[in-house]
């Protein structure tokens, strides 16, 4: 069995417990506690020398880091994971771009709000503009697509979910998004049909 350690308030926690969710995984969850510092313990460095979650132990034994590794590894050998050449090339390349582009604006904007409890001027005024773009992005891409990748539900769609879903809590205006809030909610209606 997998072992699973997040903590319920990190996105990409989020992302792969929906995921774990939607195939039916029995996993192990540990809960670990990011603001008491216990991803910087010796014991949890010792499984994850990044020292972040959600980490996993696969049930070969390996531990696993990233958020898109988990559910790569999670995954794999379902139809989440296309094996043809050019649609899974397009679901790498929207994992890469959601950790290297879409996540850090939104993901920093929410927690200085939510957790830090910052005022807007107190929060990098960078932040802003480019969670915008990010939004625009997605939303852009998502007017003519249903999913985010490979023209069916994958990997990708759990994995912007993850801080798309709660952009709001950064104070990005969701409704100037309407492809994204609209992809949001069909989402959560398959990973709801999924578990009933």
């Amino acid at each position: 069995m997998t072992t699973l350690y997040i903590d319920k308030r990190s996105g990409n926690c989020t992302k792969v417990t929906m995921l774990v969710d939607y195939l039916g995984l029995e996993v192990e969850i540990v809960d670990v506690d990011l603001f008491n510092n216990e991803t910087r313990s010796d014991e949890f460095l010792a499984r994850n020398p990044f020292g972040k979650v959600p980490t996993a132990i696969l049930p070969c034994g390996k531990t696993i880091g990233e958020s898109n590794a988990i559910m790569l590894a999670l995954a794999g050998g379902t139809s989440l994971v296309p094996l043809e050449e050019g649609p899974c090339s397009e679901l790498y390349q929207w994992l890469f771009w959601e950790a290297s582009a879409f996540t850090p604006p939104l993901g920093a904007r929410r927690f200085f709000r939510r957790f830090a409890e910052l005022s807007d001027a107190e929060i990098d005024a960078t932040l802003m503009p480019r969670g915008q773009r990010v939004l625009r992005h997605l939303n852009d891409h998502l007017a003519n697509n249903e999913f985010v990748a490979a023209d069916t539900l994958t990997i990708a769609d759990f994995s912007l979910y993850g801080y798309g879903h709660s952009a709001h809590e950064g104070g990005f205006d969701l409704d100037a998004y309407p492809h994204i809030i609209r992809w949001l909610a069909r989402i959560e209606a398959l990973a709801a049909d999924k578990a009933a």
